[in-house]
């Protein structure tokens, strides 16, 4: 790669990139950069927000298309890839309410969604996959990704066994729908 040239988005660059900035920002650095353009996120309508953009040297991944249309304009916002406790300590610390969701599926549907996106840097073999997997769920380094000790701090565990992606979502719609929403429009926007 020569210099000045934007790195790939594989999913290991991502993840060097992530465990860079914390050990050099502190492990909450990607939250914090998140809440501190919160209210930009909040504002903006899911269709003109980035897929990926930059924050001061962290790349920040939203999905708005995830967040279901009913709750565009209430003041929810989804954040999703929380990697870090700290993360979670952070975002905890936040100007409004937070649930952290643990979403889990079965290795071998993980593993299969993986092949079927074919996405460069990808790990190719079961092994592989395996090995990565171990390493993302507890880093050596304490400001690498530390998933086992975030999905401890969950407060609702869901298991994705849905046949597709889009049928995940419709799930998780309905589950927020009947979760959230009657709590959403009682109470006044905490974050305005």
């Amino acid at each position: 790669m020569e210099t000045g040239e934007k790195p790939p988005y594989t999913r290991a660059c991502l993840i060097e990139a992530g465990n860079t900035l914390r050990r050099r920002d502190g492990p909450g650095a990607l939250a914090v950069a998140t809440l501190s353009r919160l209210d930009e996120i909040r504002a903006s309508p899911s269709s003109s927000l980035p897929s990926c953009s930059t924050i001061s040297d962290a790349i920040v991944c939203e999905s708005p298309r995830k967040l279901p249309e009913w709750m565009i304009g209430r003041g929810c916002v989804a954040i999703d890839s929380i990697r870090h406790p700290a993360e979670v300590e952070a975002l905890r610390k936040g100007p409004c309410p937070f649930l952290l969701l643990h979403v889990t599926a079965p290795a071998k549907l993980r593993y299969a969604w993986l092949l079927s996106r074919n996405r460069a840097g990808d790990v190719k073999t079961e092994e592989e996959f395996v090995a990565a997997e171990e390493l993302e769920l507890r880093h050596p380094d304490k400001d690498g990704q530390q998933l086992l000790d975030v999905f401890a701090e969950a407060d609702l565990q869901l298991e994705n066994t849905a046949a597709s992606r889009e049928a995940f979502f419709e799930y998780l719609d309905v589950f927020f729908r009947s979760a959230v929403q009657s709590r959403v429009q009682q109470q006044p926007d905490p974050c305005s």
